[in-house]
This record gives C-alpha cells, sequence and structure tokens, in this order.
C-alpha cells in the first residue's frame, strides 16, 4: 500500500468516493454498505443520521447508538465499519456489536482486518470490553478476519428464513 490508510467519520468532501463505493457495493448484489442511507437522500443528511445515530439521537424502534467509520486510502473509501454501543436482542443473536463492509474492488488486500483491529480501541473507549461479531457459518473469509483479530468462537446462531446460521465470536477489546 503506497497511501496511507485511515479510518474515520464521513465528511463533507467524501461525497463522491461515497458515492462510488455504494454503487460498487449495489452492483455486487451484496448487502447495502451503509443501512441507513436510501437512493437521493442528500449526502448532507447522510452525515446528520449518522452524527444522531452515534449519540442516541432520533434513533428508529429496535436500533441502539452505533458509530459508523469509514476506511480510506487517500481519497478512495475502500470500506465501512459499524460499531454498536450495545446490543439488543436481535444484535445478541444476529448483527453483533461490530459489523463490517469492504468494497468488493478492494477485497483481500486487508483492509476488513485493519478496520476491526483499529475499532477495538474505540470499542474499549465505550466501555466494551469484549465485542461480539458475526458472520455468516459460510463466510470462510470474515471467519478468517475475525479469527485473527482474537476472535474466540461462542457457537451458532440461527437466522432462520432458510439463511444460513451465523457464527458468533467474542474479542477482548484490551
Amino acid at each position: 500500500m503506497s497511501q496511507l490508510f485511515t479510518l474515520r467519520s464521513l465528511q463533507e468532501e467524501d461525497e463522491d468516493a461515497f458515492y462510488a463505493a455504494d454503487q460498487e457495493f449495489k452492483a455486487s448484489g451484496d448487502f447495502d454498505f451503509v443501512s441507513h442511507y436510501s437512493e437521493g437522500m442528500e449526502f448532507t443528511k447522510l452525515i446528520q443520521l449518522l452524527e444522531d445515530q452515534e449519540h442516541g439521537r432520533n434513533l428508529p424502534e429496535g436500533h441502539v447508538p452505533s458509530t459508523f467509520l469509514f476506511g480510506f486510502v487517500g481519497a478512495k473509501m475502500v470500506g465501512r465499519i459499524m460499531i454498536r454501543h450495545q446490543l439488543n436482542d436481535f444484535l445478541r443473536r444476529i448483527g453483533g456489536h461490530v459489523g463490517y463492509g469492504v468494497v468488493p474492488s478492494e477485497r483481500r488486500k486487508g483492509f476488513a482486518t485493519r478496520m476491526l483491529l483499529e475499532s477495538l480501541p474505540i470499542c474499549k473507549s465505550l466501555g466494551l470490553d469484549t465485542v461480539l461479531v458475526t458472520c455468516d457459518e459460510d463466510n470462510v473469509p470474515s471467519k478468517k478476519i475475525i479469527e485473527n483479530a482474537g476472535g474466540i468462537f461462542e457457537g451458532f446462531s440461527d437466522q432462520g428464513g432458510g439463511l444460513p446460521r451465523k457464527r458468533l465470536y467474542w474479542i477482548s477489546t484490551t
């Protein structure tokens, strides 16, 4: 990597990089890059929505305060990570404290591992001594990322609806 990797919150000058990353995610048929973003939303509204979510303001039913950070190499957005400040029942069974996604063209370059490792001190600052990180049972790359970050396998959780089971891992933030 010739350019420096940074993990940070969205800024207004990231609009083009965000749209490029979001479009690549959509084209891949993968999960939503940022679940709170909807096509045509003003970028400044997205920034405000993410800030509100971090501070627990105007949360939709069933949501918990969460910090969204984005990985950049230079001006290119390569991924994102979401740190949920607490668990509810759904997150305890399916989503975990930390969820990450890497832009398809940037996968297998170590960015997910880097984002996960760099998120752990942030989790610690939120008072979380251990964090739950999950992945689909058949997602071998994510399984390796979590295990390489110190994840201790707890077991499986059934998502139902014909979806793959979730692998549940705990990672110490210390």
